[in-house]
């Protein structure tokens, strides 16, 4: 069953890669460390990080990229392929004075040839597809909102430049190594010098000499800005990377890469076994991380993963619950896993609706915990499970299927509570759209 279900996974992906030209991800531990960046960058200026949304491609090119002023894209294979996490922070404050600079705004030519399709969203790993029919799982991690097919922004020398110089201002004012840049830079130079290992980061933003010198004669305004590592943010992003590469890389560069002495190593390995075998070893792997660190989040979120691929859904509660205690915030991934996690057991339904509910609203964009929703409300509330399905469909664009489940919910649900509320702004969202739509026929 299990390699069944692993296979339906294999192949609904390459469908998906033919089909839409971006396969975006998901996952706690990424998210939560370029969040910490985002907000590390933008003290001292007009940017609000709560509005800036990094998305992350499953895609070994080293590349990233905006498409306004809140978006940005990042392909896990400059993460992979960044020596340390300056490399990767210099890329995200050059991706930012994009942002600052309304660069996309003067390139909307560009724009528009970004459009007019869905992007697949999947989980890091395997939890979507494991909740139920692959394709069902799958198809409920699409995100209609944002969409882009064909080519990526290219960008002017000018602007180059001018991102550049603002890169290097926004690390250096928040005493940030801008060092990083450099060795990106000359990086993208062996890229580009290679056929075999071209990076579509060159094609989008044009590298010239002149650039590189000019960027290392910015670092002098600032005394080279040469500010010590941040120790605690370098074990974070070596732990990181190792587990992108657990997951994106085949088992054989894995292994060839690391090895059981180092944590990361351990990492990377256990991820790697996790995902493309069925044995002990990601389990035994995964107890000795966390016997040498008792406080990783991360640690306990894998390890709950991977027992209940394994259908022991009392120590996936068990872990999961302290992956939320250690964790520094909060975060809709965490608490839909949990969610999921306890909807295993009727007896837990009420607190797995909880989780659910507290996954939404962190995230309430997140149309899998809209789905979860549903399918916990389907066993008791009909009302309530088509309201959830009204939200998933909107979510998805697919307007025709919302509105039937929204005029659904409304013969029943109670009236004045929050849901009922909402559906009928759902119903007068899609009853303008449907006017709007006829309008535009005639």
């Amino acid at each position: 069953m299990f390699k069944n279900i692993l296979y339906s996974i294999f192949i609904l992906l390459l469908i998906s890669q033919k089909s839409f030209s971006l396969e975006l991800i998901r996952d706690a531990e990424l998210e939560s460390f370029t969040k910490d960046i985002l907000y590390k960058l933008t003290v001292g200026t007009d940017i609000d990080p709560k509005e800036v949304k990094i998305h992350f491609i499953n895609n070994r090119d080293i590349n990233a990229f905006v498409i306004n002023s809140k978006d940005m894209f990042i392909n896990t294979g400059l993460i992979t392929a960044s020596d340390n996490y300056l490399e990767l922070v210099s890329v995200i404050a050059h991706e930012l004075s994009h942002m600052i600079g309304f660069h996309v705004s003067r390139t909307k030519s560009e724009i528009a040839r970004l459009s007019k399709k869905a992007l697949p969203v999947y989980m890091l790993g395997i939890f979507g597809a494991l909740a139920g029919s692959a394709d069902t799982a799958i198809a409920s991690m699409m995100v209609g909102t944002a969409s882009v097919e064909g080519g990526y922004l290219s960008y002017s020398r000018t602007q180059e430049s001018s991102a550049d110089q603002g890169a290097i201002r926004l690390m250096c004012q928040n005493s940030i190594n801008a060092r990083g840049l450099i060795s990106f830079f000359e990086k993208l130079e062996k890229s580009e010098n290679s056929f075999i290992n071209f990076s579509p980061y060159n094609q989008t933003h044009p590298m010239t000499k002149e650039r590189y010198e000019f960027a290392k004669n910015s670092l002098a305004k600032y005394n080279g800005c040469n500010y010590e590592k941040d120790l605690i943010l370098e074990e974070r992003f070596n732990l990181l990377k190792a587990k992108l590469i657990g997951y994106t890389y085949p088992p054989r560069e894995v292994k060839a890469l690391y090895d059981e002495t180092s944590i990361e190593g351990r990492y990377a390995l256990s991820v790697s076994s996790h995902y493309n075998e069925f044995s002990d070893k990601p389990i035994v792997l995964m107890k000795q991380l966390i016997n040498e660190d008792t406080d990783n989040p991360f640690f306990y979120e894998l390890l709950a993963e991977i027992l209940f691929t394994r259908n022991d859904f009392n120590g996936a509660i068990d872990k999961q619950k302290l992956s939320l205690k250690y964790f520094q915030g909060e975060s809709d991934l965490l608490y839909m896993l949990m969610g999921n996690y306890l909807k295993q057991d009727k007896k837990f339904r009420n607190e797995a609706i909880k989780y659910i509910k507290s996954s939404l609203r962190i995230n309430n964009s997140n149309t899998y915990s809209w789905f979860l929703l549903a399918d916990l409300y389907s066993e008791y509330d009909l009302p309530k499970a088509h309201y959830a399905t009204a939200e998933r469909y909107f979510l998805l664009g697919d307007y025709p299927m919302s509105y039937k489940f929204t005029v659904k919910s409304l013969k029943e649900i109670e009236k004045n509570t929050p849901e009922w509320y909402r559906a009928n702004d759902l119903l007068n969202i899609m009853t303008r759209k449907k006017e709007e739509k006829k309008e535009s026929e005639y």
